[in-house]
């Protein structure tokens, strides 16, 4: 059985609005925003980083508790390192490092590992082509889908499978949000 989810992702990579992310039944199950620790690196990240270089996003379940913190940290010479970790809730405490696999801009993939709470390690990997479905998979088989749909205003769909490990919506929104819509 697939849990379908969806939200209004932002019309622009800058953009700090909350998305609220809803179940198939129009349920709110949290919110993810992208933000920035002042006004200024905002305006920063606007002038010279293409809105790409100060990446900082948060999620909160539906009684607005900060569930995920994630950052983007850029290297000067190799591709940059994301990190997520989970403040709140059932995860709390565990933390995921996200490298690209690839050199490929245009359907870049990656490398996404952590421990759980017991200490096993999950390692899932995303992969995308064009126009098409980011895939996340573990162990080989496809675990979870993020999509966003230009035609549609950016609404974003999401489809995490019942063999999934990571079942939390909010992780990958987060992810997606990140890695593929403001990306490299």
């Amino acid at each position: 059985m697939v849990k379908s989810f969806t939200y209004q992702a932002p019309y622009v990579k800058s953009a700090t609005s909350v998305s609220q992310i809803t179940d198939a039944e129009g349920v709110i199950v949290g919110s993810a925003q992208r933000y920035y620790p002042s006004v200024f690196h905002q305006v920063i990240d606007a002038l010279i980083g293409d809105s790409r270089l100060i990446v900082r996003f948060r999620a909160f379940n539906a009684s607005g508790t900060k569930v995920i913190e994630a950052v983007k940290k850029v290297h000067m010479i190799a591709k940059s390192d994301y990190y997520i970790k989970f403040l709140d809730g059932d995860l709390k405490g565990v933390k995921f490092h996200v490298r690209q696999k690839n050199l490929n801009t245009i359907n870049p993939e990656y490398l996404i590992k952590g421990n759980d709470i017991e200490g096993n390690e999950i390692c899932l990997i995303s992969k995308t082509s064009m126009f098409d479905w980011v895939r996340f998979y573990e162990n080989e088989l496809e675990t979870a889908r993020w999509k966003c749909v230009m035609k549609e205003k950016f609404k974003t769909y999401l489809e995490i499978e019942e063999t999934a490990t990571l079942q939390d919506p909010l992780f990958y929104a987060t992810l997606g949000q990140i890695l593929y819509f403001v990306g490299d």
